[in-house]
């Protein structure tokens, strides 16, 4: 070989003496080329036995980071040498800045890479838990709740209240498999859904107006392309129906179904009824009286009054009057006209929210009206239109399903549509979001049995999910306990926990291995801790709120007083009974808050928090005992006052603050900081990810602790959507996820043990969520998602090792103030 001096190696390796004075005329060539000043920088030199990834770091004679010069770089087989320029680590908007002549260390840690891979998710009842391009993907709004179904011989249609950025309509097969999907528009929403004639019908559409009922857009129903008006409009305003006369005008329908060429619209404050043709969208007639709600018609043969044997096309229509009454309606085609109208009352309780109709097209009488009654039934009956006191056909226990504990999948609640598919089946849009559920139910029989659930979607950003520590299976999220079959990666549901939200949670082990969720409720709301009893049976054992003088719970609705709150309660219950009595109430003064975007709890259930009246630093409370039922006591009064608030390190070591501009770890016994990383707030535009950046933090979402070289390792999600890991001695481990959405890799399918690795969830648009959990397999867990709560594990961590270490000297040159000599390894 020869070099571009004219010499040549005498050998094939060189001494590190030649190499190094190699790599000085290497850069003294550059220097002279392009004017950087790169003399003196202090060379380290490593082997790596196989490609991977190096983090290296410059270590002070105190043991603190100077500089993480390699933030898990790509590295080939061989003999590497990297050059430090005697500078700390450069922040993501300035250079490094000078370190001062001494002695310094350095050590390293490889990996062949860490990845992450599925083993299933909750909370969606997608084909895939994430957007794909074949529209097969997601599901769901994120922000709302089921509020809406129709069906035709091959299709079920789905809708939900609101979207972010999720989707407010869902196409599904007959097996409640995504076919297609459509978002509503920024904040969109879909009120009630209608199919006829190939084009499914949206009562909704973009915030505010629109997405409460203001408008009328449509769908076709093959592949969910939007249709135009005639006028050219996607969407026919409600406000467009009426006059411009000055007369008040409802400015969003109610209800609304689509039969026979018809749109039905149901006004109840307004007490009438409007007929629109529903391939121009133009007012056919008005049916005033009692105030309308739900409505459903069919098409049906009748005779003309005053005519024997004259047989016209006409639509029977069925509406809930008053919530409790079935008005029926027989309305001729051409010209449009009320040939009988008759009303049947139900039960003083029975209030009508949903309704369908099945039977012989040619006779009225002949048909069946599906009705979902709301509380305190739940249910759904089949009635005889010409007997509709009695039911012929019910589904749903008594009284619906219980608001807390073990699930019930045979229950019902907040019924919102009905409607029933092709092959029979019955299909119930729940408008409940603990959870949200669309339910499918045979109607065979007398009694209606469960054929299928559909669960979701998550809110926006999955937050509030958390993994069981000694059963990966397990987790939590949306208020609710989920258990995962490990050979299809979906989940059942098993209980609800809170009704409350859940923004954040953690689960944590007590004494005897019991175990505990700690969940907050809103940013700044209370904090729950339940004991886990049994699957889906959480006790609610302890609890941290603002209280007012009379120790009332302030609600968290009210900001400005929580965070002014003079007292803090913790309530831990004594007897089980799970009530709040007086002997139970601790105080303390002040405000306490738990966490920022993320809730800091060890493993151990020790909780960090800051106080109003205690300035900026962070406390720490561990249990100091446990009540009879189980309840942990902390000591409000004296508390471990940490260096700072952050994160604690899973052993409590340790607490990672996040400052907006950069990540500090700081030791709790000396309050010392033993290494910074830099990192934004926010993301920039058009920025390229580079290795080691750290953009659109605002904190860590929990910490474990693993073997050496390891130790305690935080994990950062971020706005932009990748997250990054952090160890206890200042290495950049990893970053998981892709931050740019164009360059994501998704699996071809969602089944367990799909690679995750390059997957994208920069589609939250800052919403934060994800936690991790060191199963007590020893292997580490990750709850991340979009619209889903994704069930991952963190792969790759076997192969982590120490790459080696050594003493370097910088010495500095009196003239040039720049690094000029080192000395190796």
């Amino acid at each position: 070989m020869t070099s571009m001096f004219g010499g040549g190696w005498r050998r094939r390796n060189a001494s590190w003496r030649e190499r190094a004075c190699l790599l000085v005329a290497l850069f003294a060539v550059v220097w002279i080329c392009f004017g950087v000043n790169v003399w003196g920088g202090v060379p380290i030199r490593f082997h790596t036995d196989r490609a991977g990834y190096v983090s290296l770091n410059i270590y002070g004679v105190d043991g603190s980071v100077a500089r993480q010069l390699l933030t898990a770089s790509w590295m080939a087989e061989g003999d590497h040498d990297v050059i430090w320029d005697g500078l700390t680590t450069p922040a993501a908007a300035r250079a490094g800045e000078a370190l001062p002549a001494g002695e310094y260390s350095w050590k390293a840690i490889f990996h062949e890479g860490l990845g992450v891979k599925l083993r299933g998710w909750a909370c969606n009842g997608g084909v895939r838990p994430w957007e794909s391009a074949d529209g097969k993907g997601d599901w769901g709004g994120d922000r709302g709740t089921p509020s809406a179904v129709t069906a035709d011989a091959e299709r079920v249609y789905l809708g939900w209240t609101l979207d972010e950025t999720g989707r407010a309509v869902v196409a599904c097969d007959l097996e409640g498999r995504a076919v297609w999907s459509h978002r509503g528009g920024i904040a969109g929403g879909c009120k009630a859904l209608g199919v006829d004639d190939g084009m499914v019908y949206v009562l909704g559409g973009t915030e505010g107006e629109e997405a409460e009922g203001g408008a009328i857009y449509r769908l076709r129903a093959g592949d969910g392309a939007s249709v135009p008006w005639p006028n050219g409009e996607a969407s026919l305003k409600i406000t467009s129906l009426w006059p411009a006369d000055g007369t008040p005008k409802p400015h969003w329908a109610d209800a609304m179904a689509v039969r026979t060429g018809r749109i039905y619209l149901s006004f109840t404050g307004a007490q009438f009824m409007s007929v629109l043709d529903a391939k121009s969208g133009a007012y056919l007639e008005t049916v005033v009286g009692a105030p309308p709600g739900a409505v459903d018609a069919v098409p049906t043969k009748t005779e003309l009054p005053g005519k024997p044997g004259v047989m016209v096309d006409a639509d029977f229509a069925v509406t809930a009057l008053h919530g409790g009454v079935l008005g029926k309606l027989l309305l001729n085609h051409d010209p449009m006209w009320i040939v009988v109208s008759d009303l049947t009352p139900l039960e003083r309780e029975e209030r009508i929210t949903a309704l369908t109709m099945l039977g012989d097209g040619a006779k009225f009488h002949r048909h069946d009206v599906f009705l979902g009654l709301d509380a305190p039934f739940h249910q759904v009956q089949a009635r005889p239109i010409l007997q509709a006191e009695g039911f012929t056909w019910i589904a749903g226990r008594a009284g619906g399903r219980s608001l807390l504990g073990p699930w019930q999948p045979d229950g019902l609640r907040n019924i919102r549509a009905v409607a029933l598919d092709g092959a029979g089946k019955l299909w119930v849009a729940e408008g409940d979001g603990f959870p949200k559920r669309f339910s499918v139910w045979d109607t065979g029989g007398n009694r209606g049995r469960l054929a299928r659930e559909l669960f979701g979607a998550a809110d926006l950003g999955a937050r509030g999910g958390a993994i069981h520590p000694n059963d990966p299976n397990l987790m939590v999220g949306q208020g609710c306990e989920w258990r995962l079959d490990p050979k299809t990666g979906k989940a059942s549901c098993l209980g609800v926990i809170t009704r409350e939200g859940m923004d954040s949670a953690r689960f944590g082990v007590g004494p005897q291995g019991r175990v505990y969720l700690v969940v907050r409720h809103s940013e700044d709301g209370p904090v729950s801790i339940f004991e886990r009893v049994a699957d889906g049976d959480y006790r609610m054992r302890a609890r941290i709120f603002p209280a007012d003088a009379d120790l009332k719970e302030l609600p968290a609705s009210s900001p400005r007083e929580v965070m002014a709150a003079a007292r803090t309660v913790f309530w831990a219950d004594e007897n089980g009974n799970g009530e709040r009595e007086a002997g139970e109430l601790h105080v303390a003064p002040g405000a306490w808050r738990f966490g920022g975007w993320s809730l800091p709890v060890t493993p151990d259930l020790a909780l960090c928090g800051t106080n109003s009246r205690r300035g900026h630093h962070g406390f720490e409370f561990k249990p100091i005992g446990w009540t009879a039922c189980g309840a942990p006591l902390y000591d409000f009064a004296h508390p471990a006052v940490l260096p700072t608030f952050g994160e604690s390190s899973s052993d409590g070591r340790l607490t990672l603050q996040w400052d907006g501009a950069r990540f500090t770890c700081w030791d709790a016994a000396t309050a010392r900081a033993r290494w910074s990383y830099p990192g934004a707030g926010d993301v920039p535009a058009a920025t390229a990810w580079v290795e080691g950046q750290i953009f659109g933090a605002r904190g860590a979402c929990g910490c474990v602790k693993l073997p050496a070289p390891i130790g305690n390792v935080w994990v950062i999600p971020t706005e932009a959507g990748d997250w990054h890991l952090l160890t206890e001695d200042g290495f950049y481990l990893s970053r998981l996820f892709e931050s740019d959405p164009s360059k994501a890799q998704w699996p071809a399918d969602a089944i367990p043990g799909a690679d995750m690795s390059r997957a994208s969830l920069a589609a939250i648009h800052g919403a934060f969520g994800g936690s991790v959990t060191l199963g007590t397999d020893g292997k580490v867990y990750l709850q991340a998602g979009q619209r889903a709560f994704w069930n991952l594990e963190l792969t790759g961590l076997d192969t982590v090792r120490t790459l080696g270490g050594g003493r370097v000297t910088l010495v500095r040159d009196r003239k040039a103030e720049t690094p000029s000599t080192s000395s190796g390894p």
